[in-house]
């Protein structure tokens, strides 16, 4: 995972996209999980302006691995502003097959609005204070 962390830093759009699997699925893990993107061809559609307007940067805060799973908290910053919530990542021959995403509401207010619209799938206001 840390490859897709250095191409997605590095604005590399190509390497980023060839660690996913052709038929990833991208999923909104908040109110009503769905599935936002679907396929290679919609990932590179979705992303290749956005690093290459944005310049964005994440940082892995904490990284847990269980059996195909692995879950980041991240912090994803791009023009002054930051943005931090958890991804996951199911991974299977060595590809990101389905990537899902929850966004610290609060990071919300703070972030690019282009930027998080196409890079973290918004989610449903949560009754949770601390959410």
């Amino acid at each position: 995972m840390q490859a897709q962390v250095d191409a997605f830093n590095k604005g590399d759009v190509d390497a980023f996209a060839s660690l996913y699997a052709e038929d990833v699925e991208f999923f909104d893990l908040g109110h009503g999980a769905k599935a936002t993107l679907s396929g290679r061809s919609a990932l590179l559609i979705r992303y290749k302006p956005m690093l290459t307007r944005y310049h964005p940067r994440a940082t892995i805060l904490s990284r847990t691995e269980a059996g195909y799973f692995v879950i980041d908290k991240e912090r994803t910053k791009a023009g002054g502003r930051s943005s931090q919530g958890v991804a996951i990542y199911q991974v299977e021959f060595e590809k990101v097959r389905r990537f899902g995403s929850l966004l610290h509401r609060a990071a919300l207010q703070d972030a690019p609005g282009a930027l998080l619209g196409q890079y973290v799938p918004r989610r449903a206001a949560s009754t949770c204070s601390s959410c």
